[in-house]
């Protein structure tokens, strides 16, 4: 394959343009105007466009996927309940979305999810993830971030396989949602900020509750079925809400989180969670001294006796019985907007309750 790249000044940049057209067979020319530059890509046989340097005779050899992709293709080795692909095989008993829409829903929400994970574990400073080392501490931060930013290129490229009109602006919609929920989460780690618990509700609906909508609303963009314009959107909200809430409490209780990502691993990073955000909704010492542990809290791991005291003034204070008691009525909640969604379907989804009373405390 052969480029040629002629900035065009006069008469001059017109004679080394007359010149590169007739020596160049089988070229496309895109051309941006008097005194720019004019590019000759040569197609292949089969159709497909390559570049090379300007005035180079040989290839651009397609680089090696291997390095970029291998923080990725670890990740995915590590155990998973899939509990995302389950809920796209419930949801189309519903939607009765093409099984060539659905695989490519389903891999353009695991990837996201995927890459969400390289970059949460290094945004938090973790070093287990599902009981086994962060893809940043084998790979290093640098490629794992790399890494993760190719995954959401190629999602994005996969959503060309989809026929809704509107998927590209839903994907860029939610995908911005769940940033800017991060970026919520985050700030208030950084600057040890105690929001209140609306402004708690309304990160994790954008955080954790972007991916969720990402999905349904991908889905109704290909259903076949008269149905497909039904809102979910309330259920989608308390399902994001069940989702981040139950991972907080885990965190703290939980023996197989414990295995899996270390004690109050959430305490080590500095996260503030829910349970956290109800152990300090006053100004007692008690408060008074848990907020100062976390304003002077160095990177790294908080020392176990902190992170046991914290917990015990968690217990005591009746903050970890507010959680439960939270992720119960949204565990009542849920299952009535099911029933809604069963009634303006016109059928019932017992594959979808069986995948939430899975997931209940």
């Amino acid at each position: 394959m052969h480029i040629s790249t002629i900035k065009t000044a006069g008469s001059s940049g017109m004679s080394h343009m007359n010149e590169a057209y007739s020596s160049t067979t089988a070229t496309e020319m895109v051309a941006r105007g008097a005194g720019s530059e004019i590019i000759h890509t040569e197609i292949d046989s089969n159709g497909s466009k390559e570049l090379a340097p300007n005035g180079a005779q040989s290839r651009v050899q397609k680089p090696s996927e291997d390095a970029v992709r291998a923080p990725y293709d670890y990740i995915r080795t590590l155990p998973s309940k899939r509990i995302r692909e389950t809920f796209i095989d419930a949801l189309d008993s519903w939607l009765a979305v093409p099984a060539g829409s659905s695989t490519s829903i389903k891999s353009i929400i695991g990837m996201l999810h995927q890459s969400s994970l390289m970059l949460d574990d290094i945004e938090d400073d973790s070093t287990l993830r599902r009981g086994k080392p962060t893809a940043h501490t084998l790979f290093g931060t640098a490629q794992t971030i790399n890494s993760a930013n190719w995954v959401f290129v190629c999602a994005f490229e996969e959503l060309r396989q989809l026929r809704g009109v509107d998927a590209a602006t839903v994907f860029v919609e939610e995908l911005k949602n769940l940033h800017c929920g991060q970026a919520l989460d985050l700030h208030w780690k950084h600057h040890t900020y105690i929001p209140s618990v609306d402004e708690y509700l309304n990160m994790v609906d954008h955080k954790t509750g972007g991916l969720f909508r990402l999905c349904v609303r991908l889905m109704q963009g290909e259903s076949s079925t008269s149905c497909h314009h039904i809102d979910a959107e309330r259920f989608i909200t308390l399902l994001g809400r069940y989702f981040q809430i139950r991972d907080d409490y885990q965190n703290l209780v939980s023996d197989e989180y414990t295995n899996q990502k270390g004690f109050c691993e959430d305490l080590d990073e500095g996260k503030i969670s829910l349970p956290l955000i109800y152990c300090l909704a006053g100004s007692d010492p008690t408060q008074i001294m848990i907020k100062g542990i976390l304003q002077h809290k160095r990177t790294g791991e908080m020392p176990l006796s902190m992170k046991k005291l914290i917990l015990e003034k968690m217990r005591s204070g009746g903050a970890l019985n507010a959680t439960i008691s939270l992720l119960k009525d949204l565990q009542d909640d849920i299952l009535e907007e099911l029933k809604s969604l069963e009634l303006a379907f016109g059928s019932g989804n017992p594959m979808l309750e069986l995948v939430l009373r899975r997931l209940w405390i």
